[in-house]
């Protein structure tokens, strides 16, 4: 083995490590101590005034009825990623771009969902609690969280499928990644495509008690504090030279092959 392959060997399983490491860490939530006084309001819902319009999106027109004004300051728990096998409903072409889990008011403040487990489905934000945190020396105070929790979960996250007003404001909404802290306003809707009857339309919830998902025209659109950038930072450059690293040992191996061959041919 030459030395360029013990090099890149080293350094591809360096990077490896790094890569794996850095995707555990990143993504992680916020302690309650890092978190803005913002998110630890009530979201602020009023009636509107405002009249039913229509949108064009990928050169589909779809009606808008607004039913109340809505603005929001949570943490991204979770979020339905587009990318994956099992969405069959949500894809680039979607005019709903993302569906937030995000939690606010006294379960933001108490830090009591550092304990839980986040997972978005295809229209719904599940919670499961860690089994693992009731078990060792904390089992007795985060039993107690638990119970605390239970208090909390029934209004303090929703998910909040969410349509964009503009083209930046759905930028925006497409950087944003599990962890973060943000802030949206805009009007919980009822939607649909204009051809279709309203019996078909996507509607919102109307209170934040419910499993129900609230559907939010979006705006205005603010990330107030990104989440864990460093390891995000870390993982996206471990792969892209790995990626590199896979390269050159494959060119490595094509230009050996030559020279080998050519090496023959000489002899």
């Amino acid at each position: 083995m030459s030395i360029f392959h013990k090099t890149i060997k080293v350094l591809f399983i360096f990077f490896l490590l790094v890569a794996i490491f850095s995707f555990f860490k990143k993504g992680k939530l916020p302690s309650s101590g890092q978190i803005q006084n913002k998110i630890k309001q009530e979201p602020i819902q009023e009636k509107t005034e405002k009249k039913e319009f229509v949108i064009k999106y990928l050169d589909k027109d779809y009606k808008i009825i607004p039913l109340a004004e809505y603005e929001l300051w949570g943490i991204v728990a979770t979020h339905n990623d587009i990318r994956k096998w099992y969405n069959f409903y949500h894809d680039k072409n979607s005019v709903n771009i993302k569906d937030f889990c995000v939690i606010w008011g006294k379960l933001a403040e108490s830090g009591f969902y550092n304990l839980f487990n986040f997972r978005s489905g295809e229209w719904t934000c599940y919670v499961d609690f860690n089994r693992n945190v009731f078990r060792g020396e904390d089992a007795a105070k985060n039993l107690k969280a638990y119970e605390e929790w239970r208090k909390y979960s029934a209004q303090g996250y929703s998910n909040n499928h969410l349509l964009g007003d503009t083209e930046e404001i759905r930028q925006e909404i497409n950087k944003t990644r599990i962890g973060d802290q943000i802030y949206f306003k805009g009007m919980l809707v009822k939607y649909g495509k204009s051809d279709l009857p309203e019996k078909h339309f996507r509607e919102s919830s109307m209170i934040r008690e419910d499993s129900d998902c609230e559907v939010v025209y979006v705006t205005e659109y603010k990330i107030l504090k990104r989440a864990t950038p460093f390891y995000y930072l870390l993982y996206n450059i471990s792969r892209i030279i790995l990626i590199i690293l896979l390269v050159l040992e494959v060119l490595l191996i094509f230009l050996e092959a030559f020279q080998y061959t050519k090496k023959q041919k000489n002899i």
